[in-house]
């Protein structure tokens, strides 16, 4: 069984404002993603799992909106806002558009990674830093036990944002002085060109692990690491997911740990909230921790 280690053990509101009452009908559940849908092995799989967890417990209608692209995700947002759900649920900052223009509603939002003062939004924040240093300590250690001298490490980035720099900063303080190349691919979903830039390094270089912050590109890495196993076993390249648990899926052996944010908690907690008349909106510091 997959343990996690936690880092920061905080779910409480900082400020809180609009409150809903308690309900015994089934909650309705509007989940709006972008392209990669509940599968994405971050923010969305985890509120997914989520949500999942809460239906062991209560009756929930849960529908998934899948945007295509930034045009879709907005229109979509509208539409579960129309529908007046219980709750609806996003994570990114590509929907802080969304969020913003909404105006005066009095639909429950639990926004995820994101930021708002609106009075029916929940934020949900977490301290990437420390998940990255997390990291990056198993990370050393795991090299040291194997007796790896001078190991290389890769931080793989999709886009720089506060979130993937704060990642990025956590885990190089947590490796304490190794070696750590930064490369950013400007894509969140470009699989193949992070395998290529990964694979090509790594037959010049030797590279030991990749902490991997670039959402379903980050699948080009999970590839080759696996290919590499196979064809080189006595010199494994690791893989470091970001966000959500990426051993899942039939990954577990190539990933070394995954720095991991929550969001299923987050998910599980504000649900019970509204289902007993508790949901109030503010910030949420989420939990972070890694998995092993």
């Amino acid at each position: 069984m997959k343990r996690i280690l936690i880092g920061l053990m905080m779910l409480g509101l900082i400020a809180c404002s609009q409150k809903t009452e308690p309900t015994k009908e089934a909650l309705r559940v509007y989940h709006i993603t972008e392209a990669a849908g509940i599968d994405d092995d971050s923010f969305n799989r985890s509120a997914h799992q989520g949500v999942v967890s809460f239906q062991n417990t209560s009756d929930v209608i849960y529908t998934v909106l899948v945007s295509s692209d930034q045009t879709m995700l907005e229109a979509n947002f509208r539409l579960a806002l129309e529908e007046k759900p219980d709750l609806m649920i996003v994570a990114g900052f590509n929907f802080q558009s969304s969020v913003d223009k909404m105006g005066d509603s009095d639909v429950p939002v639990l926004f995820i990674d994101g930021a708002s003062d609106a009075a029916n939004v929940r934020s949900v924040v977490f301290d990437e830093q420390e998940a990255g240093r997390l990291a990056g300590q198993r990370a050393i250690q795991k090299a040291t036990s194997d007796g790896i001298e001078n190991p290389l490490f890769v931080v793989l980035i999709g886009q720089e944002v506060p979130a993937t720099l704060a990642y990025t900063e956590g885990f190089i303080q947590g490796v304490d002085g190794a070696e750590v190349i930064v490369q950013v691919i400007g894509s969140w979903t470009d699989a193949a060109q992070a395998k290529t830039f990964v694979s090509i390094l790594d037959r010049t270089r030797d590279v030991y692990a990749v902490f991997s912050l670039a959402g379903g590109a980050t699948l080009g890495v999970v590839s080759y690491a696996k290919e590499k196993r196979l064809s080189d076993p006595s010199r494994p390249m690791w893989v470091i997911g970001a966000d959500s648990d990426l051993s899942l899926g039939g990954n577990s052996g190539v990933v070394l740990t995954s720095a991991m944010k929550r969001v299923d908690l987050a998910v599980f907690r504000t649900l019970n909230d509204i289902r007993n008349g508790e949901f109030t909106s503010g910030v949420l510091e989420g939990v972070v921790g890694i998995a092993q």
